[in-house]
C-alpha cells in the first residue's frame, strides 16, 4: 500500500513547489516531473523483490531461475506502474488506478500455454494471436483516448 502513495505524494510536492518556485516542471532541486513520472514506477518494481527472497528461503529453485523469474516481474510491474502512472496523471483519480491494479492481480499474467504442441488449445494458435496482438493495439491506443481519460485540461496533467 506504501509503494502506491509514492506518486501521490511527489506529485503534491511539485504542486507545492511550483507555487513558491519559477521553474513548476521542477519537483524537487534534483527532481523533474519527467523523473518522477519513470522514478515510481521503478518503486513499484523493486518492491516486488522480496518474492526472490522467499523463493530462496524455500530453496526448491534454482538461482538463476530465481533472478529470471524476478526480473521478468520486475518487468511487467514496471511496466504496469508506468501505465498506472500515466493513468493517474490522467485522471487524478487514486481509485480508479486501485480497482484497475487489483483487477490486474485477479487476472495475473496472460497464459501462453497455447503456444505448447501438445497444449489443447494449440490448434487455435492462429486465432489467438492476432486476438492479443488486436487487444494490446487497443490498450495501447486507449493511453491517448480524451473519451476514456478526459482531455488534457482535466487530472493532474493540468494542475502541473
Amino acid at each position: 500500500v506504501f509503494r502506491a502513495l509514492f506518486l501521490p505524494t511527489l506529485l503534491l510536492a511539485c504542486q507545492i513547489n511550483a507555487t513558491n518556485d519559477e521553474n513548476p516542471d521542477q519537483c524537487f532541486p534534483f527532481f523533474s516531473l519527467r523523473t518522477v513520472q519513470f522514478l515510481c514506477p521503478t518503486f513499484f518494481g523493486v518492491a516486488h523483490f522480496h518474492h526472490a527472497l522467499i523463493k530462496i528461503h524455500e530453496g526448491h529453485t534454482s538461482l538463476v531461475m530465481i533472478l529470471l523469474s524476478t526480473l521478468f516481474q520486475f518487468s511487467y510491474t514496471y511496466l504496469f506502474g508506468l501505465w498506472s502512472t500515466f493513468a493517474y496523471m490522467r485522471t487524478g483519480s487514486v481509485v480508479c488506478v486501485s480497482v484497475c491494479h487489483a483487477f490486474c492481480n485477479y487476472m495475473g499474467v496472460p497464459n501462453l500455454g497455447f503456444m505448447d504442441k501438445h497444449g489443447l488449445l494449440y490448434q487455435y494458435k492462429a486465432l489467438i494471436l492476432p486476438t492479443y496482438a488486436v487487444g494490446i493495439a487497443l490498450f495501447y491506443r486507449g493511453f491517448f483516448n480524451d473519451v476514456i481519460y478526459g482531455s488534457h485540461e482535466d487530472g493532474l496533467l493540468a494542475v502541473l
